[in-house]
């Protein structure tokens, strides 16, 4: 491993004293100088009298057996009482192939299984006020939202801080000190080679694999989001507008991945810059299209299948990992169908790539299960369209990369017709305005995800069926 002045050493206590006074620094130390406290000004109070007395009850026996019932019965449960409780190893997870330095490590926590289960009640219960905290924008660790909503709409528009915003919120001190009782008592060893090095306290970040963290990051997120919100209302700002009927987007969150939108003038990315001053988020690289978002691309144009090269790339080194072992038929065919397939559903939900790249993804799924010799590829006794049958009609029960895009497709028309997402309503504002979703689009050019939509429409709407209500069935229209 390298030192912080790039001597290598091979020594394991030095190695040792290294992660431990890296991680200690990143953990353990002060941070750089706080967020601008006036930004609090944009988070009201939401939490009512009723919510914090639900949120600060004892918990009961059911309540209890119920989170223990979640968690993994196969976890260790960590080590003994009483500092134990909240003592926490640190595995280290490479971040490159060949790690060099404690830097190119992730952290992850494994915390103790008594310490999750008072974690996992907490977040149960923070868990039915977060949709009335967290804004439209954000779409990480929100019951109900998904990832796909935030990349589908980006590509249509081509710590101490936390107590203080969950106080500006309306939380009680009751559970604010059972919340920050359970973070600030935490300490942390590091597993160097399979060995516990070091004891010391967390001060600042929150753990990652801790069921309450990813709730607590986004609390404390949304301060950038409300203040990002609140732009539109100054009159040196101008929002980036794609039609009059579309509402304006400031920006899009998931977690810790945030996009913002504006016309580009010179007043506008002031504005932003200041929010972002006064959250203590600068120092962005700047980029143009095609960008990654979220783990899919954003782009402008045409789908070309280099856009989809790092996905061909993956799937390929992936299968070449396995090329060098003895593996039987019955072995691979349980890779393919449970590693190799699995691994494009993320981008297909949200993009259609060319049939070049389906081909392609197919033909190296095919070429992997059928084998090699030493003379090349094995002989393919079966197309790959007669494998994916289901075994009771002479398949292998493989999945067809090309059902799985027409089925998310069909996903995406259900979405939009029945959902309430910032997607939902910005499609429809965007290509149907006044008009019934069943009726033709807006003249001019459409988007991947709209075309992609309405090849499947006439045959999704047969098995739509809407129930009387609220008065929002359109007669000549709707099933």
């Amino acid at each position: 491993m390298k030192d912080g002045n790039g001597v290598w050493t091979e020594e394991p206590s030095r190695i040792e004293e290294m992660a431990i006074t890296f991680f200690e620094g990143i953990l353990s130390q002060p941070g750089q100088r706080p967020m601008d406290l006036s930004m609090l000004e944009v988070i009201p109070s939401v939490i009512t009298m009723q919510d914090n007395m639900e949120l600060q009850q004892f918990p009961t026996e059911e309540e209890v057996k119920a989170v223990v019932f979640q968690l993994d019965g196969g976890s260790s449960p960590g080590a003994e009482l009483s500092w134990g409780y909240t003592a926490t190893w640190l595995a280290l997870i490479p971040k490159t192939p060949e790690p060099s330095s404690s830097s190119n490590f992730r952290l992850i926590s494994l915390c103790n299984f008594i310490n999750k289960i008072i974690s996992k009640l907490l977040a149960r219960r923070l868990e039915r006020v977060l949709p009335r905290l967290i804004s439209q924008q954000q779409s990480g660790f929100v019951k109900g939202r998904q990832i796909s909503d935030n990349i589908l709409l980006a590509l249509e528009m081509c710590s101490a801080s936390g107590r203080k915003v969950m106080r500006r919120f309306g939380f009680g001190e009751q559970w604010l000190d059972m919340v920050w009782r359970l973070i600030s008592s935490c300490h942390f060893s590091v597993l160097v080679n399979g060995k516990p090095c070091g004891f010391f306290r967390l001060s600042r970040g929150l753990r990652q694999g801790d069921p309450l963290s990813p709730a607590l990051f986004i609390i404390a997120a949304e301060v950038l989001s409300r203040s990002l919100n609140e732009l539109p209302g100054e009159s040196r700002f101008a929002p980036f507008f794609v039609t009059r009927e579309c509402p304006p987007f400031t920006h899009l969150a998931y977690a810790d991945d945030v996009i913002i939108f504006s016309n580009g003038g010179k007043r506008s990315l002031g504005c932003v810059m200041r929010v972002l001053e006064g959250y203590q988020v600068t120092g962005f690289p700047a980029k143009s299209l095609p960008v990654t978002y979220l783990g899919c691309p954003l782009f402008r144009g045409r789908r070309v299948k280099s856009l989809f090269a790092e996905l061909l790339s993956k799937f390929s080194h992936r299968i070449a990992s396995w090329q060098g072992r003895w593996l039987s038929m019955s072995a691979r065919a349980l890779l393919i169908k449970h590693v190799l397939s699995s691994m494009p559903i993320h981008m297909l939900a949200v993009l259609e790539p060319p049939m070049g790249v389906i081909s392609d993804l197919e033909r190296m799924l095919a070429r992997f299960f059928w084998g090699e010799s030493e003379f090349g590829a094995k002989c393919h006794w079966a197309k790959w369209e007669k494998l994916c049958f289901p075994e009771k009609e002479g398949g292998v029960g493989f999945r067809s990369l090309q059902a799985v895009v027409e089925a998310f497709s069909c996903k995406l028309w259900w979405m939009f017709r029945c959902g309430q997402s910032l997607w939902a309503k910005f499609m429809r504002a965007r290509y149907f305005g006044s008009l019934h979703p069943n009726q033709a689009p807006f003249p001019g050019q459409l988007s991947a995800s709209c075309k992609r939509m309405l090849v499947v429409r006439s045959s999704m709407e047969q098995w739509l069926k809407w129930d009387l209500s609220r008065g929002e069935v359109a007669f000549w229209w709707d099933n």
